[in-house]
Formats: C-alpha cells, sequence, structure tokens
C-alpha cells in the first residue's frame, strides 16, 4: 500500500487498493463527462460493487485536483451518483470511494470518500435533492507525508469483512480519529517540553507550561509556513530539480539535520529557530533573503516575534533532540491550510484542529480566562 500511496496515480494501482480493501468490484466502465460544465472533468470511471448504494469512482481531471475549486468538485460528484452527467447513467448511490487525478500532472491526487442525502417523501421514497453532502479526503503522491493516509486505511484491510459495509470505510476518513491520534502524539511531546522547562529554578509550572505553549504554536506555525513553501533555501539541491517543493517542504528536517552532531546541545534552537523567528520572521528587511540561512523567509508583521518574547526564549533554550522528536511527529501527518467545514475536510491536521489541540493543553482556568474555545495566536 505504501508505494501506491507515495506514487502518481495510476488506474490498475487504485483498482488494487480497492480490491485490498476486500470490496468485489466489477470491471470499469468509463463514460465521457456529457451534459456538465466538462472544460475541468475529462472522464469518468465507475467501479460497481456488491454494496447497496455504494461504488468506487476514479475522475481524470483538466488540472490537478488542488487546483480545482472544491465547489465544482461538489456538484460533479453529485451529479454523477445521482446517475447525471454521462450519456449512459452510471446508477444512484448515495456513498463512494472517489479518485480524482489529472493526466497532465497524476504525481498528486485525492482519494475521497463521497456521502451524500437525499430528501424523503412522507412515504419513504428518496427524492432527487440532496440534503446534506460530505467529503474526506487524503492528499496522495508527490512528496506527501502518507502516514496517517496508511494507518487509517489499513484499518479497511485488516477489517475486510467489515469493509462490506460503507460504515467501516467512512470510518477510516474520519478526521476526528486523526485530531484523537495527533493530540497523544503531540501531547506527550509537549510534556517532556513542559517538565524540561520545570526543572528551572526560577520558572513556576505555571511559567513552564506558559513557556511551552508558546514555544510549541511558534513551532507548529513555523510547520505550516514551510508547508506553504515560504522557507526557500537559495542553493537548490539537483537531486531535487523534478520536485523542487521537496526541498521547500523539508526545509527545517534539512536545517536540524547539521546539528545533529550532538543532539544534547541547543545548537539548533540557538543557531536556527532564534534567528529564524526574531531576526528573520519579525524584523523587516531589504528583501526576503535571510543570509545566516542562505534562504528566503518572508518578513510577517504581526508581533509574534518581539523581541520581549525573544528574551524570555533563549534564557532556555531547548536541546536539538526535542526539535528531532516534533519534527519526527509532524513529518508523520498532512498538514493543510484549509479550514475544514461541514461539507469539505483533509483528513489532515489544520488550524482549526490545532486550535482544539492548544485548547486541551491549557489549564481550566487559562481557558476560562481565554473564553469556551482557545485558538492559538498564530492562526488567527
Amino acid at each position: 500500500m505504501d508505494g501506491i500511496l507515495k506514487s502518481a496515480y495510476d488506474e490498475n494501482s487504485y483498482q488494487n487498493l480497492l480490491e485490498g480493501f476486500g470490496l468485489d468490484l466489477e470491471e470499469g466502465i468509463s463514460e465521457k463527462v456529457d451534459g456538465i460544465d466538462n472544460d475541468k472533468i475529462k472522464e469518468v470511471k465507475l467501479y460497481s460493487s456488491r454494496i447497496k448504494n455504494f461504488a468506487c469512482f476514479s475522475a481524470k481531471l483538466q488540472k490537478t485536483p488542488t487546483h480545482i475549486p472544491r465547489k465544482y468538485l461538489k456538484d460533479f460528484a453529485e451529479a454523477i451518483m445521482q446517475g447525471k452527467g454521462t450519456k449512459e447513467k452510471l446508477g444512484y448511490y448515495n456513498r463512494a470511494l472517489w479518485a480524482f487525478y489529472s493526466d497532465e500532472d497524476p504525481s498528486r491526487w485525492r482519494l475521497s470518500y463521497i456521502e451524500i442525502a437525499y430528501k424523503e417523501t412522507p412515504k419513504g421514497r428518496l427524492k432527487r435533492e440532496v440534503t446534506s453532502y460530505k467529503r474526506r479526503s487524503f492528499v496522495l503522491g508527490g512528496d506527501e507525508p502518507v502516514q496517517t493516509a496508511k494507518s487509517r486505511l489499513q484499518l479497511i484491510k485488516d477489517e475486510r469483512v467489515k469493509a462490506k459495509k460503507p460504515e467501516a470505510i467512512a470510518k477510516a476518513f474520519s478526521v476526528s480519529a486523526l485530531t484523537e491520534e495527533f493530540y497523544k502524539d503531540f501531547e506527550k511531546w509537549f510534556k517532556e517540553v513542559e517538565k524540561y522547562f520545570s526543572g528551572k529554578k526560577n520558572l513556576s509550572d505555571k511559567d513552564a507550561r506558559a513557556r511551552a505553549l508558546q514555544l510549541s504554536g511558534k513551532l507548529t506555525f513555523l510547520w505550516f509556513l514551510q508547508r506553504k513553501e515560504w522557507l526557500s533555501p537559495k542553493k537548490k539541491d539537483e537531486n531535487l530539480r523534478e520536485n523542487p517543493s521537496a526541498q521547500n517542504q523539508n526545509f527545517l528536517i534539512n536545517q536540524l539535520k547539521e546539528h545533529n552532531k550532538d543532539e544534547k546541545t541547543s545548537s539548533f534552537h540557538q543557531e536556527v529557530i532564534l534567528p529564524l523567528f526574531y531576526d528573520a520572521l519579525g524584523k523587516q528587511r531589504k528583501d526576503s533573503y535571510f543570509k545566516p540561512l542562505d534562504a528566503y523567509i518572508p518578513f510577517l508583521n504581526g508581533g509574534l516575534f518581539d523581541e520581549k518574547a525573544r528574551e524570555e526564549e533563549q534564557e532556555y533554550p531547548l536541546p536539538n533532540y526535542y526539535f528531532k522528536d516534533l519534527f519526527k511527529i509532524f513529518s508523520g501527518y498532512n498538514f493543510t491550510v484549509h479550514e475544514a467545514s461541514s461539507e469539505e475536510a483533509e483528513v489532515a491536521v489544520d488550524p482549526e484542529m490545532l486550535g482544539k489541540i492548544f485548547e486541551n493543553l491549557m489549564e481550566k482556568k487559562e481557558r476560562k480566562k481565554k473564553g469556551a474555545f482557545y485558538t492559538p495566536q498564530f492562526v488567527t
């Protein structure tokens, strides 16, 4: 499965993945899109199953899935699952697995679980009027981390009998399950950092927790900046010419590698993180080039990286191994800058999820002071 999830989209691999879930599929039926604005969709293929009202589809797009508006894909999927949009009707389904890919760039694709509900008449017969729509997706291929997708989809493979029911498949695409999994990993690391600060003589337990929260929030923010490719090394790796974004999205890990000789020192925090926070992101410069790290880094005017915070942070810099452990956790999950909605969500770490996580990490008294729901400063 690992190879399929990391690779560019391939129809045979997709079919093998579905069969590995224990789904009894019939031979794929391809149909040209008709009656829908088909400047964005080239072709749709149906793999019908023996599960009632459930099927698997693949959709060949004109552009990569991440470049097509979500609403368009929503309207398209709804139409196809209602037997519309093709010359030959493909059937009527309220739950389906979809692969969205582009012929021009199949390196990055989406595996989605879509569930739609219909309005019922008083007699209980379904009308063709959609009352709710949900799509939960994994972004795969390219340089995307696939640990989360692999572990979630493995649940389907491990319970092949239950996979005969759409509920079992829906569970694998559950965002709430991912939140719980990520929270456990992140909380464990957070408590270690809190313990480190608690060991300092002049810091109370409250101060130690506050410092752990502030630092972990900033580091998570950095990871989001890296995901947006806003941390870009000037010197490019020749081995990554075919996938230049991989260099940008591994900026922090590549910087840390240079400080792995002695994990007990705080060289990474002092020589990379502090300058990155307060001399690059927190200070206006003539241009975005930042010579100390030989990289292009934007100035962010928001007060998150002021000099007062620097004085506190450099008092007790973290040893290198804390960063190694945190980046290992982060690397195992997909991060997205798109916040989830009731209709659309990536099965990935997003700002809204982090708001809930940081809320849970705060003491109850602090939660009351800041309100019922806490959103970290870097999100706002």
